[in-house]
């Protein structure tokens, strides 16, 4: 990749009547027969009974169990709590984002519903007064279910993987964030959906949007299932004729009092998601907990999974045999011609500037940025956010479709015909709203969610081990030999110093740091460093504050 080039339901009588007799209690709740036998890791799925088939895939792409949450990762297996679930993936930094855009129109940045904070990535902290990550698999194809929280993170790695400013074209052209990996917080039975734990605040102001229950759904909708289980059970058991009959009336019922209920709440509800969805899983839900309710929802069958889901870990990273290209994607299994690889969901950008980067208005020449300083938009962009590096892009429009998903963002491009074994497509399966594509780019690209979807297919038959290739294109292709004539290395790149490399030299504890005065001949480590700076970030760890400038009276 080269720096900053954007890629490519009738009612019997008797039912009625007891619907109605139902309503006037306000009641209306939800009940079930069962045998009480079912208990967490012990589930009584019936035709859900879930068996997902034995193959090597791990996990799924499929359409998520939270109503409105668009796609989600699935176990393809059990897993069992530490084992890891989803394989090492691509975080890239965001830096100053805010700054960059200060002024502008306002509209959205959808990757921010997709970004993670910048302590939950090995040094990023130090990237920026205000970075933060793009995180492409576990953190942004994985959704979160606050009480069912069962993939933890890592913090991933961070390394250019071998090559180094002075001499390597290809550094600033792909991220150093990787390997961030998800590992199961709780055995994970097969066919579930997985979630990860946004953190405090994620959902703040998107609950009632998105129909994502609070403390108080929760609690009305015991409310409901307790007293559908106890006054309306006893009513229907000494009315009906024999217990299949009561059984059969209230498993209808329960039909009924769900329809009924979106009446009352329109969806998305939190009361009615936090409803189970069937009849047979309220003993359950009141014994385990009422938050519980979504725990069968989220397992899914076999005919399902055959019927809607896509393999989502074919592709692992590693070395790209492709020096300058830093990682690529490995297959990890055979794949057949014409089959898919991975599934790509695309989060849009409106505007491709958005991404563009500037130098402070008050004079500043480079880092760091201050709050309190604006970007002098009468001069060019003196950068771009490394972001760019990962979206489509078109000559005739300023849109941008960047692909997540695991694996999918160390595609790399091929220079020569014959290594391209891959080519990208629009989703048959995978598309939240495929309507987009009949309309005017217009109608949608201000939308708040993502809709669109790409699939990787592979274009011939491809071994296990195998690097993916695409073509990016021909102007991809003519940027980068562009990039590569104009190329030298930054002033000083021969005495720079990898992080990596310096942690691996030194234990920072033995180092005595020169103080102001002090000559740095008297710190011999010191000697091949051009120039020390001090980032914010440090200022913060350390307990030292900025000094503030004082306002002019």
């Amino acid at each position: 990749m080269i720096p900053f080039t954007p890629r490519l339901f009738m009612l019997s009588p008797l039912l009625l009547v007891l619907f109605l007799d139902c309503v006037v209690l306000f009641a209306l709740p939800s009940f079930a027969v069962s045998d009480g036998k079912s208990t967490k890791g012990e589930k009584n799925h019936e035709d859900d009974a879930v068996a997902v088939n034995k193959n090597e895939c791990g996990v799924y792409f499929a359409p998520s169990t939270i109503p409105g949450a668009g796609n989600g990762i699935f176990a393809g297996r059990s897993y069992e709590i530490g084992e890891e679930v989803t394989l090492g993936d691509l975080i890239v930094a965001i830096t100053d984002f805010s700054f960059h855009n200060k002024g502008d129109d306002g509209n959205d940045f959808l990757w921010d519903s997709y970004t993670w904070e910048a302590e939950s990535f090995e040094s990023m902290q130090t990237e920026a007064r205000e970075p933060y990550g793009a995180s492409f698999g576990i953190g942004a194809a994985v959704n979160c279910f606050d009480s069912l929280i069962n993939v933890d993170t890592d913090y991933g790695v961070v390394d250019s993987e071998g090559l180094h400013r002075s001499k390597d074209p290809g550094v600033g052209g792909f991220t150093i964030y990787h390997g961030r990996k998800g590992v199961a917080a709780e055995d994970i039975p097969e066919g579930m959906e997985l979630f990860v734990d946004y953190g405090d605040g994620y959902f703040d102001g998107k609950r009632e949007e998105m129909g994502i229950p609070t403390s108080k759904d929760y609690e009305l909708a015991r409310l409901i299932l307790q007293n559908f289980d106890g006054k309306l059970t006893k009513e229907l058991v000494r009315s009906a004729r024999n217990a299949s009959m009561a059984e059969n009336v209230a498993k209808d019922l329960y039909i009924i009092v769900q329809q009924d209920l979106k009446h009352l709440w329109t969806p998305p509800s939190g009361v009615l998601n936090a409803l189970p969805d069937k009849i047979e899983y309220i003993d359950e839900t009141l014994r385990e907990g009422i938050s519980y309710a979504h725990y069968n929802r989220s397992i899914r069958s076999a005919d399902w999974f055959n019927e809607f889901a896509t393999c989502a870990d074919n592709l692992q990273e590693g070395p790209s045999t492709i020096k300058q290209a830093g990682r690529g994607a490995f297959l990890r299994r055979p794949i057949k011609a014409g089959e898919n690889i991975a599934p790509m969901p695309l989060i849009h950008l409106h505007n491709r500037s958005v991404l563009d980067m500037y130098r402070p208005l008050e004079g500043r020449q480079g880092y760091p940025v201050y709050k309190d300083m604006s970007p002098d938009k009468s001069q060019p962009p003196f950068h771009r956010q490394l972001l760019l590096n990962y979206c489509f892009g078109h000559r005739n429009t300023d849109i941008l479709l960047c692909p997540y998903g695991i694996g999918t963002g160390l595609v790399n491009h091929a220079s020569s015909p014959e290594l391209v074994n891959a080519k990208i497509v629009w989703s048959s399966k995978h598309m939240v709203r495929p309507e987009w594509l009949n309309m005017s780019t217009d109608q949608w690209v201000n939308e708040t969610t993502a809709g669109l979807a790409f699939d990787l297919m592979s274009t011939r038959d491809l071994e296990s081990g195998e690097e993916v290739f695409i073509d990016y294109g021909d102007e991809w292709e003519i940027a980068w030999r562009h990039h590569l004539g104009e190329w030298s290395p930054p002033p000083n790149a021969e005495q720079y110093i990898t992080k990596q490399d310096l942690t691996t030299a030194v234990h920072f504890e033995d180092i005595a740091v020169p103080l102001a005065g002090e000559s740095l001949r008297d710190h011999p480590f010191f000697t091949n460093i051009e120039q020390i700076r001090c980032h914010s970030i440090f200022v913060h760890w350390f307990g030292f504050e900025e000094e503030e400038e004082e306002e002019e009276s």
